[in-house]
């Protein structure tokens, strides 16, 4: 368990988040006692293999060869993987006891800033008790400058070992909304009215309703002998000796000619 935050009044307003290293440094300390454990095993059975090594190759009696200089390329390569290993422990336990210290550092340089806001808030309470005044607002100011003081101590052990303090904890929400202010299509208005859906020749689907016929007739399909075609129908032919039908013009002065009809005036 480790160090917890200092007691007393308003302790807890001037260590408030940021403001006091939530890590528990014991965790770091811990880690480090057992990878010395490790290393001390390693360092052993390098030890041993070394000394066995030299026996092997460089003793009273050496091994020579061609078998000997395969076998001790072999060997060599094991020794240094070891002290590879070894090297990677003490740099760990170097790293988790520095992160202990830093932590215990921090911890301890915040809890004597909170004992003299303390102090201080006890003088204030002092004075205003003898001249009948609230003490309140004076003492809210006390506080809030100690906190501040005691988030700098955390920025500025982070800045030393390379972080990068008061940096928001995610990524600011893409902003998808288009100019119109709605989100999804820049068509819409209101991105709980659906778009329109476009349908071929001329219909327009609208919410709650069939498809409506527009403004613009679609073009009829004209076959041949004055035929036309009708939909769900099958084309009906032209009547035999009856004329094909002229075709249909584009209305001139509001008259709307149909084929095989007289003009009729809209």
């Amino acid at each position: 368990m480790g160090k917890s935050r200092p007691p007393g009044p308003h302790s807890n307003d001037m260590t408030r988040s940021g403001a006091w290293p939530e890590t528990d440094e014991d965790l770091y300390s811990n880690r480090a006692k057992e990878l010395d454990g490790v290393l001390s095993t390693v360092t052993t059975a390098l030890e041993t293999w070394q000394s066995q090594q030299a026996s092997i190759f460089n003793g009273p009696h050496v091994w020579s060869g061609d078998a000997s200089k395969a076998a001790g390329t072999a060997v060599e390569g094991a020794t240094k993987a070891m002290q590879t290993h070894q090297q990677q422990l003490r740099d760990a336990i170097a790293w988790c006891n520095d992160a202990a210290s830093n932590v215990m550092s921090a911890k301890d340089t915040i809890t004597t800033n909170v004992g003299s806001g303390q102090q201080e808030i006890q003088s204030i309470e002092k004075v205003a008790a003898k001249t009948n005044q609230s003490p309140d607002g004076a003492i809210r100011a006390v506080v809030e400058r100690k906190y501040g003081e005691n988030v700098a101590t955390i920025n500025a052990l982070a800045v030393s070992l390379g972080g990068k303090p008061d940096m928001p904890a995610s990524p600011v929400d893409d902003q998808a909304t288009t100019d119109s202010g709605a989100h999804g299509d820049p068509q819409s208005p209101d991105p709980n009215v659906p778009r329109q859906s476009q349908q071929p020749a001329g219909f327009q689907t609208v919410k709650g309703r069939g498809p409506a016929i527009s403004a613009v007739p679609p073009p009829q399909s004209e076959l041949p002998g004055g035929g036309e075609v009708v939909a769900g129908k099958v084309p009906a032919p032209a009547a035999p000796g009856v004329p094909p039908a002229p075709p249909q013009s584009e209305p001139v002065g509001g008259t709307r000619v149909v084929g095989g009809n007289r003009p009729t005036q809209a």
